[in-house]
């Protein structure tokens, strides 16, 4: 039994990396590698190609890190890697169910749930694989250009295969149902959008109610000091022997006091619209894998808070509502960062068990 599993899944293994996209992928990756390899860092100073780019008050090492991050992390892994991963291995099941090729497997005495579930993990042995290559090439050029010998890049492979399976799991899913690999790619690609989207909006939501509460306080403030003060002119003179210079004064502060109370009441109100709204995006977000969450994982265990605070504090030249906004995604990603596995990961496959046994259903179920 165990031989016939091993068979297949070689098999199924040897097919994926025959094929021309999976040279491509991990070409694109060295490339990627390669290029982002023209940064480092000397001495105090970030540069390329050997020019000082930076030069500031921040550790290099942190830029260098939160660069990675950004460009490897983000754009590569994220959006490229997923992109070029999923059009990649969404054609197995559907190859394999209208090929014919299931026929010669079913005759033999094997599961279809077994049969599956070796076709599905050899699916996931091509990531394993390119996530392999990138972890070790990263670490190097981490090493060796930035001074940052971090063992944590290598979490890059749990991470990214966690975030990878969410929409492995749609894509079989829709492959088994639809037996097109088009199918198959399009609607993969419709659940990404999903599920970045209704996360995102959470995230956004959030740190936007943040930013109201933080003025609204702002408001609060400012009308106990007009209150304070149109108390203190209303009791300099009383109201026979008052000035008309006075009055014009204490009237303008009344003035200032009702627009800032207005102002305040208005941010209110759209407190309680956002925070209607955030109910919403969260309450689906808890059920969906948090795809979001999960990539965001790599910059928890590569940036440590410290580090994230020293990147990401807002410039003094920063005009103060842009400064709230700066700290209100701040707060949030503080926050995020304080979510524990269970919440992130331990939901996402929950959710992910669920759409793969769906999946296994009906391939058993269905007639060949």
């Amino acid at each position: 039994m165990m031989r016939q599993t091993v068979a297949i899944f070689v098999d199924a293994y040897r097919e994926l990396s025959s094929r021309m996209i999976f040279w491509i992928v991990l070409l694109l990756a060295v490339l990627g590698l390669a290029g982002f390899a023209l940064l480092g860092v000397s001495g105090h100073n970030l540069t390329i190609v050997g020019h000082t780019m930076f030069e500031g008050p921040i550790d290099p090492k942190i830029i260098y890190k939160s660069l990675y991050l950004g460009m490897m992390g983000k754009v590569w892994l994220v959006f490229g890697g997923t992109i070029l991963a999923v059009v990649s291995i969404s054609s197995i099941f559907p190859d394999f169910i209208s090929g014919g090729s299931i026929d010669l497997y079913i005759a033999k005495p094997i599961s279809r749930l077994r049969l599956f579930f070796t076709k599905y993990l050899a699916g996931m042995a091509f990531v394993v694989v390119q996530l392999l290559i990138f972890s070790i090439g990263s670490f190097f050029i981490l090493g060796i250009r930035g001074g940052v010998w971090h063992a944590s890049v290598f979490l890059a492979l749990p991470i990214m295969l966690c975030f990878y399976s969410y929409l492995y799991a749609f894509s079989v899913l829709f492959g088994v149902l639809t037996r097109s690999t088009l199918a198959a790619v399009l609607l993969t690609a419709l659940m990404w959008a999903v599920l970045y989207g209704v996360q995102k909006t959470e995230i956004e939501t959030r740190a936007t109610i943040i930013a109201y509460n933080i003025d609204i306080g702002r408001a609060d403030a400012t009308i106990k000091r007009n209150e304070a003060m149109l108390a203190a002119l209303t009791r300099t003179t009383g109201p026979a022997t008052r000035p008309t210079t006075s009055q014009g004064i204490i009237d303008n502060q009344q003035r200032s006091l009702d627009a800032t109370v207005a102002h305040r009441n208005d941010l209110q109100n759209s407190l309680h619209t956002w925070t209607f709204i955030h109910k919403l995006f969260y309450r689906a977000s808890a059920i969906l894998p948090k795809a979001v969450s999960t990539y965001s994982l790599l910059d928890r265990y590569l940036l440590s808070d410290a580090d994230f605070q020293a990147a990401s504090n807002p410039p003094d030249s920063l005009p103060e509502n842009y400064r709230d906004k700066v700290e209100a995604g701040k707060e949030v990603e503080l926050g995020a960062r304080k979510e524990s596995l269970s919440w992130i990961i331990g939901t996402s496959l929950s959710f992910e068990f669920v759409v793969v046994c769906l999946a296994a259903w009906v391939f058993c179920r269905r007639d060949y």
